[in-house]
């Protein structure tokens, strides 16, 4: 799990969580809707209590099942306040529930590993973010919205095209 939003104080901050076992481990912090029946890609109202049953914070709970995500895994998004000790209280609350804290880049490198993303587009993905210019915010989207690399493919599938028979006739 990890705190997806920049640092500081906003309106809105949010955790992201990913792989199998994120349902139990929210399931005894989660007050609202039951976990198994809240809609795919749709935010839920509901409270994020502590191990205790103290409200921790009323949040925004979205639900991805695999392989529909961006990881490819299950994932769930907690939309809460954007007050950094909150948010900090909260993942902290995550994870004594068994829920490790991700490393930097770590949904997107799943999203590689999974087949959601080639390597271009993860690249793409650093790209965007760090991007300071229009150009440079638009070159990396359409790599990543518009599947920039396919000429990458197309010419690798061209070079094994002619390769394979080259090497075929140098073994026989």
């Amino acid at each position: 799990g990890a705190i997806s939003s920049p640092p500081g104080r906003g309106a809105i901050g949010i955790i992201r969580l990913s792989g199998p076992g994120i349902e139990s481990a929210l399931h005894p912090l989660w007050r609202g809707r039951p976990l198994p029946r809240l809609l795919d890609r749709a935010l839920t109202l509901g409270r994020i209590v502590r191990s205790d049953g103290g409200i921790l914070d009323e949040i925004l709970l979205a639900r991805f099942r695999a392989p529909n995500s961006y990881t490819g895994e299950d994932m769930a998004e907690l939309h809460c306040h954007g007050n950094p000790g909150l948010l900090s209280e909260i993942l902290k609350t995550l994870l004594s529930q068994g829920i490790r804290p991700a490393e930097p880049g770590e949904f997107t490198y799943r999203a590689f590993r999974n087949g959601r993303l080639s390597l271009l587009q993860a690249e793409s993905v650093a790209e965007l973010i760090d991007s300071r210019g229009k150009w440079a915010r638009r070159n990396a989207l359409s790599v990543l919205a518009e599947d920039g690399d396919a000429w990458v493919r197309e010419l690798l599938d061209a070079i094994l095209a002619i390769w394979v028979p080259v090497e075929a006739d140098l073994e026989f």
